[in-house]
């Protein structure tokens, strides 16, 4: 029995215009992410590190204290501390309202990790700001490996980056003499592409359609 012609090209039509889905887009914003009451929140963990050579790179451990006074609340150790300014005016201590602050003395490696939760290409952005003292080092790691740094200056940074579900982004402050604090944001984006099989699956579609329009016109012509 012959299929008709116009049912095989429908469901050719049908098969390539209900590809799977894409990968589902996601952004995480620290400022915004920020949490008083869970640590670690979601992909984002608050604490400081074990030093290496006298870098940061070393494990990293949460701060289980959390503290605040009506205007800011934060995460800290005793040596420790990420608070953010949530209502007070005249950016106390260099820290604006809706900012991100990482206090850091002189023998501290304050930081905040954002931990990935799949595998995927994502974009980094962000800046480290002077904050009061505008002292120690400001660095971001992925993995332990610096991706920036800079001392006693603000800068900006973005960057493309693949990162496979467990990777870990650091952003840390350390050497802040008299434990300054350094304003800081973070953004990051997955990028959302199309899954690789929708797209083989509808070339593989597109060649069917191919094949049966040429084998239907070979038969008007008589040919098979």
């Amino acid at each position: 029995m012959k299929t008709p012609k116009l049912l095989v090209l429908t469901a050719v039509v049908v098969f390539v215009g209900t590809p799977r889905s894409a990968v589902a887009s996601a952004v995480w914003n620290l400022a915004n992410d920020f949490s008083q009451s869970d640590n670690p929140s979601g992909a984002w963990s608050y604490g400081g590190k074990d030093r290496i050579a006298g870098d940061p790179v070393g494990d990293f451990h949460l701060s289980t204290v959390a503290f605040g006074d009506g205007w800011f609340f934060g995460w800290n150790d005793g040596l420790n501390s990420a608070w953010k300014n949530i209502s007070g005016g005249g950016s106390p201590y260099g820290i604006g309202i809706d900012q991100v602050s990482i206090s850091s003395g002189s023998t501290a490696t304050s930081t905040i990790r954002w931990t990935a939760p799949q595998s995927e290409t994502i974009d980094l952005t962000g800046y480290f700001g002077i904050g009061d003292y505008g002292v120690g080092h400001r660095g971001v790691f992925l993995n332990n490996t610096e991706l920036f740094m800079e001392t006693a200056a603000a800068y900006s940074f973005t960057t493309s980056l693949t990162v496979t579900a467990g990777d870990f982004a650091d952003f840390t402050v350390w050497d802040g003499g008299l434990g300054g604090n350094t304003p800081v944001d973070a953004t990051i984006a997955y990028q959302a592409v199309p899954e690789p099989s929708a797209f083989l699956l509808s070339l593989v579609a597109g060649g069917a359609g191919v094949v049966i329009w040429r084998r239907n016109g070979l038969r008007r012509r008589g040919e098979v």
